[in-house]
């Protein structure tokens, strides 16, 4: 597809995003995975997940949910890059609304399974770091949620991992304690026996 159809095609997403009502721009986003298989890999990464990124910011609750549940269908899109979803899913990790930053997390631990070892190094796992040191117990509640998965990942830094794992089972918020300790159970099915105290 040419680059001048490349950009008719996303400009009419940002056209449908433009709509007053929520429904629309829900079904706009639901159709994104049409708009990266029409635009290609190189225009999908250039343009269109940046736009999307912008889009945390400022859409409403409905739309973000609907993002954060739709984004890994565009992995068949990005070439060898699924990492370049993580950013708009560490946002996502943050907000305030629950469901959302569940469909983030569920999203994440998704995409983790189709990244190459270097990008799950490199990407990945400093994400999820970042996440548990997050000034807002949102970000830190989601990461929880994914230590089990970062950790079955990568093999360098399993002892950051485990680490921090632990302080956050001793976070001062109740509720980021509340969401390490259910995420207990994960986490340990993933660490050698080395580590584990019968």
């Amino acid at each position: 597809m040419s680059k001048q159809n490349d950009l008719s095609v996303l400009e009419l997403l940002k056209g449908e995003m433009a709509s007053e009502e929520i429904a629309h721009k829900v079904n706009a986003i639901n159709r994104i995975r049409t708009v990266a298989a029409a635009i290609g890999i190189e225009a999908t990464l250039s343009a269109l997940i940046p736009y999307l990124q912008t889009l945390v910011s400022y859409e409403d609750d409905e739309v973000l949910y609907a993002l954060a549940a739709e984004l890994p269908s565009l992995v068949p899109y990005l070439g060898d890059q699924p990492s370049a979803l993580v950013f708009i899913l560490e946002s996502l990790c943050s907000v305030e609304e629950t469901v959302i930053r569940s469909a983030a997390v569920k999203s994440l631990n998704r995409i983790i399974e189709v990244m190459g070892e270097s990008e799950v190094s490199m990407v990945f796992v400093p994400t999820v770091l970042k996440l548990s040191h997050g000034d807002f117990f949102t970000a830190r509640v989601s990461s929880a949620e994914l230590f089990h998965t970062a950790y079955k990942r990568t093999k360098s830094q399993r002892e950051k991992l485990r680490h921090r794992f632990v302080e956050l089972c001793y976070d001062d918020v109740p509720i980021v304690k509340r969401a390490a300790t259910a995420s207990l159970g994960k986490f340990i099915s993933q660490l050698e026996k080395d580590y584990i105290v019968s």
